[in-house]
């Protein structure tokens, strides 16, 4: 079974059917953020990728680190390369598209007709909008 185990959930182990196929995010990968805390913070960017299992997404220009490179036949003399880090999801919030703010997230699981939507529809809590799913 997936667990939540203080910092981040764990792995579900295969052949386990009581854990949940899916850990939903309020952030999605295209979504524009900005960073609530840590060195970068006040710093918007896009977000590249999510790890959702770890709570956590990869934004760019943000949080940046160097990663040292060993030496190999095709890179013989190594080097530094300056790359992204991943950030805990709690110290970002999405930017509403329509009022250029940043603003939390909620879902709606169900239509106005009352009818199931699978993975729900995004909805800025400020503004009570749609946020478009970014592709």
């Amino acid at each position: 079974m997936s667990v939540f185990r203080g910092r981040y959930q764990t792995r579900p182990r295969s052949r386990d059917t009581t854990s949940r196929a899916k850990v939903c995010l309020a952030v999605k990968r295209g979504d524009t953020v900005v960073v609530l805390a840590g060195d970068d913070k006040g710093k918007r960017g896009k977000v590249i990728r999510t790890i959702p299992h770890k709570r956590q997404v990869v934004v760019q220009n943000v949080n940046q680190v160097w990663k040292h490179l060993r030496r190999t036949q095709q890179n013989p003399q190594g080097g530094r390369v300056q790359r992204e880090a991943p950030l805990a999801i709690c110290k970002v919030m999405v930017v509403d598209p329509a009022t250029n703010e940043p603003t939390k997230v909620y879902r709606r699981r169900s239509d106005s007709a009352g009818l199931k939507i699978e993975g729900g529809i995004r909805f800025s809590n400020s503004t009570d909008t749609p946020i478009a799913d970014p592709s």
